[in-house]
């Protein structure tokens, strides 16, 4: 089986799919691996996550986190110094707005366990399939022709302080030889949890050469107790830096410093 043997010889922790297609007559193990699955009822569609064995990965009973509505599957990993939600998404094209906003409150909620300190860390991913949103090293890149849904799910990232680490493409059109879309996400309440990205072409025959490049990357976990910061938290990336900008070239400065010393 190649998904067998890509996880053999990579040596994965967890594995999120989507796209599953599982059906009950589908064979869905993989050895030494616990899977959590949410299957679409109906053809197509669902998503998966598969944790080794050696985790301590468990279930979670948040109802918004097991509404069948959004295709979402999470499990919660815990270690003696903390513990980490993950999350894997799938995302139809042609969502409609109630879909979105139920998403976007699905991420809102997982987010709040963060704040709440029931969780220490966030993990998502998924192919959420905002095709017109690009994305770098900085976060969000160039939006081409944008609509309202992909705009309202920035807002969630930012108003969230929640990081977009995936900064290249990753879906690859019909018989393209490079990947054109950023359908692909990689989501963590902090970008330094995020290391050594890397990609690998698809698996298994694709349609028309169509497909996912599979991503690979690196989760830093604490490897000692760090005290919680339960106070305010200020979200500098909505900051209004061209007032602040205004207010600061207004001031004479060498008025002000006239006669002060300068160490």
């Amino acid at each position: 089986d190649e998904l067998q043997a890509y996880v053999d010889d990579h040596n994965l922790d967890i594995l999120g799919i989507f796209e599953t297609w599982f059906s009950e007559k589908s064979s869905v193990v993989l050895h030494n691996y616990k899977l959590y699955r949410a299957d679409r009822n109906g053809i197509g569609g669902g998503v998966a996550l598969y944790t080794r064995e050696s985790l301590n990965t468990f279930e979670i009973h948040y109802d918004i986190l097991n509404d069948r509505d959004i295709e979402q599957v999470w499990c919660m990993y815990s270690s003696n110094i903390e513990k980490i939600l993950v999350g894997c998404i799938y995302r139809p094209p042609l969502s409609n707005q109630l879909y979105n906003i139920k998403l976007n409150s699905v991420i809102r909620f997982a987010s709040s366990l963060l704040s709440s300190n029931a969780i220490c860390g966030l993990l998502i991913m998924g192919d959420f399939n905002y095709s017109n949103l690009t994305w770098d090293v900085f976060g969000p890149g160039q939006r081409v022709a944008s609509n309202e849904h992909e705009l309202e799910f920035l807002d969630i990232l930012i108003d969230n302080n929640l990081y977009q680490c995936i900064n290249f493409p990753s879906f690859i059109k019909n018989n393209e030889h490079e990947p054109q879309n950023y359908l692909d996400l990689v989501i963590s309440d902090r970008q330094e949890r995020i290391a050594i990205l890397r990609n690998s072409p698809p698996l298994g025959n694709t349609e028309r050469g169509r497909g996912h490049l599979v991503i690979e990357w690196e989760y830093i976990l604490r490897n000692k107790r760090e005290q919680v910061n339960t106070g305010r938290k200020f979200n500098y990336r909505k900051g209004d830096y061209e007032s602040i900008t205004d207010h600061l070239l207004k001031i004479n400065w060498q008025v002000l410093f006239r006669n002060e010393p300068i160490t």
